[in-house]
């Protein structure tokens, strides 16, 4: 448990998406409300067009010095009601761990859900709405900036495989506290939208029931192993990720749960 949550939080976004910044910022409360629930609250906008993860990297160095966590939100997320009530609760129950707030896999979520559980085992973090403790964030870029190439474009990808090389065990809430509603292409540049597997606008979970079960009976969601974890064979050799990803060593990796 937190002594005090220093909350800094970055939204990530283009010139075009005006309309969608705006429904975030109501369902966060409006700027008085984000303002009194942050130390800091940036607005990053792709200008120049350069993608997701430079626009997700500038967004992460926004990180405020006084912060102790930093949450980074994509520009089409929905909250759910009571947003920063509910927030708060989740990085209280685990302030040191990574969290990613949305998840549209199904299988570690439902096994959660089975045992009475708020929290799975992340493989394959989403980007959407991710909180991060504020020691590890520029940890997290340095480390990227040596092992990851340029090239690799996806925003959520970096983060989830320093967590993984570094055995963070990122979690994920179950269900998920933000949705992705977008109405056409995403920002990374899927054509279809893609929803939380589970999310309730109203989800009304009282704070004392976001615990983190032990890790014997952790949900982790069997069979789902993402692309990151065909690279740590290359990054535990001290060699870079190669890029793209040959096919057969993510067969390989996966085994028998692909």
């Amino acid at each position: 448990m937190l002594d005090r949550l220093a909350l800094s939080v970055s939204v990530t976004t283009t010139s075009r998406r005006r309309r969608l910044r705006n429904r975030l910022i109501e369902r966060l409360g409006g700027m008085d409300t984000i303002r009194a629930e942050t130390v800091a609250f940036d607005i990053v906008v792709d200008f120049a067009k350069n993608g997701s993860w430079p626009t997700s990297k500038e967004a992460w160095q926004r990180v405020h010095p006084s912060a102790t966590h930093h949450l980074l939100l994509q520009d089409d997320v929905y909250p759910c009601d009571d947003f920063w009530v509910v927030l708060r609760a989740v990085i209280d129950a685990a302030p040191d761990r990574v969290i990613t707030l949305f998840s549209f896999r199904t299988s570690a979520a439902g096994e959660a859900m089975a045992r009475g559980h708020h929290f799975a085992r992340s493989y394959g973090m989403s980007g959407q709405g991710l909180v991060m403790p504020a020691r590890h964030v520029l940890k997290m870029l340095e480390w990227s900036e040596q092992w990851v190439p340029p090239e690799v474009r996806w925003s959520d990808y970096r983060p989830d495989l320093y967590c993984e090389f570094f055995d963070l065990e990122p979690l994920e809430t179950v269900p998920s506290i933000v949705d992705h509603r977008d109405d056409g292409m995403s920002e990374c540049g899927h054509q279809t939208n893609r929803n939380a597997s589970t999310f309730d606008a109203a989800i009304g979970i009282k704070r004392s029931a976001w615990e983190v079960p032990p890790a014997s009976g952790l949900a982790h969601g069997r069979g789902v192993i993402p692309m990151t974890k065909g690279c740590l064979a290359y990054l535990r050799n001290g060699e870079s990720v190669p890029w793209p990803l040959p096919s057969s060593r993510v067969r390989k990796e996966r085994g028998s749960d692909e």
